[in-house]
């Protein structure tokens, strides 16, 4: 990878931290200190939501990194997660969408991913907890995926009235009672698992609450009872230049332009999220906790979601809500408590990072499969090793078809995409997008049409081209 061109308060490599004028040398990790990994992945979550979670900004922005440029290169829940469990992109996996045959928990090649790899390569105790992929465990409830030692994973957007996929059987129904609320099961079973492990066994947990994902019979999150109106008389409207009839949408893709619009509901739709977030918040806390000190913490989201940008209410999308994600990470004695880290950074490399953390080399040993099951050696970064991301690839299909499938590039200036359907004469096949984010970050002038940066479209097509391969369903090229 070439070397990235944001501007760096903070210059972090695996030797060695900057901050201003003092280093400050992290400690090489030894395979006798191979440390405590917990990975936290929020649904839906866009990154500016931190406001309503103040464990999460006291015990780890304020004690470990924040990314403030990170993003998911498929802004789709189950694509993204196959992403964070290998380090691959969706070109690679196959997971595109929501469903099969080019999506879902059926589509995903899971005999290799860092679960696997830990567990065979480096003696770690393994736990998922919360949600996998779209489309499990719906009857799915006595498979369990290699390389997990516990195992209680729900629906996608189960909150009340569910029941768990339970170390291979199906868990009795959890009601309606606050007992049975999703996110202090979640919780309790995580705790518990915590302290069943042997002080001298390392373990991954993969955390996965359903917040702040709207309910599987509800247009909105469900927050905790005691949380359920805590910011009703107190949030302040969300109306940044981008918002519903503040912008006119005239440059961009038909999709766009014929959405509807209603502002009331996009306001509930935020403030049910971030209600949701101060139990997942109080969960993350007590984990906390619970932490024995040589513990790497991850905490991010599958992906944003527009809260009324450019009309629209949803993810998806390419633009910047959508894509944009939290990633912050706590690693006492080897990341700087407090700092910022302003790099792109994506969510194919968490997989990387954890493997080197755990000690093994991620650029030797594969830590997923491609759409025809061959290992292949992940496609992100270890987000404390020297190489950097200067762009990356965005690019999206699903069955659903709201979006249609796009294939583009993001630099740390520049956001490019170009639609293709090859299923129907789609109106947005060939439209192309153009944004100089660093001086328009609202999206707000699409210059792809615009002679003056003719270069640039020129320059960031034949880049998504090249990095968009094989390039989504139906999606083509040419003219």
């Amino acid at each position: 990878m070439k070397s990235r061109v944001l501007a760096a308060l903070l210059v972090m490599t695996s030797a060695l931290v900057v901050i201003g004028s003092t280093a400050i040398t992290a400690p090489a990790v030894g395979a006798a200190e191979r440390p405590n990994i917990v990975i936290i992945v929020t649904d839906d979550q866009r990154w500016d939501a931190l406001q309503s979670m103040p464990n999460v900004k006291a015990l780890l922005r304020k004690q470990g990194v924040n990314y403030t440029n990170s993003f998911v290169p498929n802004s789709l829940c189950c694509p993204s997660r196959s992403s964070t469990l290998t380090g691959l992109h969706s070109h690679t996996t196959g997971v595109w969408g929501l469903t099969p045959p080019n999506g879902g928990f059926k589509s995903f090649k899971d005999q290799t991913t860092i679960a696997t790899v830990l567990h065979e390569r480096a003696g770690y105790r393994t736990m998922l907890v919360g949600k996998y992929l779209n489309g499990y465990p719906e009857g799915h409830y006595s498979y369990v995926p290699p390389g997990w030692d516990r195992w209680f994973s729900i629906e996608s957007g189960a909150y009340y009235n569910y029941y768990a996929a339970d170390n291979g059987r199906r868990s009795p129904l959890y009601g309606s009672a606050p007992s049975d609320y999703s996110g202090r099961v979640l919780k309790n079973v995580a705790l518990s698992y915590l302290a069943s492990v042997p002080h001298d066994q390392p373990f991954l947990l993969y955390f996965a609450p359903s917040a702040p994902h709207a309910g599987i019979k509800t247009a909105y999150a469900v927050p905790d009872p005691r949380d359920v109106d805590a910011l009703k008389s107190t949030l302040t409207p969300y109306r940044p230049p981008s918002y519903g009839t503040k912008d006119s949408v005239a440059d961009m893709p038909a999709y766009i332009r014929a959405g509807t619009w209603s502002a009331g509901s996009v306001d509930t739709f935020r403030r049910r999220q971030l209600e949701s977030l101060i139990g997942v918040d109080r969960s993350i806390g007590q984990l906390m906790s619970q932490l024995p000190a040589n513990t790497l913490v991850i905490f991010t989201s599958d992906n944003g979601y527009l809260w009324g940008e450019h009309k629209w209410h949803r993810k998806e999308v390419p633009y910047e809500e959508s894509i944009r994600v939290p990633l912050i990470v706590r690693w006492d004695g080897h990341v700087p408590a407090g700092s910022t880290d302003p790099r792109l950074a994506l969510n194919i490399d968490i997989a990387p990072t954890v493997a080197a953390a755990a000690g093994i080399d991620p650029t030797s040993v594969p830590l997923g499969l491609d759409r025809n099951g061959s290992p292949v050696l992940a496609q992100g970064l270890d987000l404390f090793g020297a190489a950097e991301h200067d762009e990356f690839v965005i690019e999206h299909y699903d069955n659903y078809r709201a979006v249609p499938p796009y294939c583009g590039m993001r630099t740390a200036s520049w956001m490019y995409a170009r639609y293709w359907d090859g299923r129907e004469a789609d109106p947005d096949n060939g439209f192309e997008e153009l944004y100089h984010v660093a001086t328009d970050p609202y999206e707000l002038h699409n210059v792809a049409s615009d002679a003056a940066w003719h270069t640039n479209l020129i320059h960031l097509r034949e880049r998504a081209q090249a990095a968009c391969s094989p390039a989504p369903p139906f999606y083509s090229w040419g003219p």
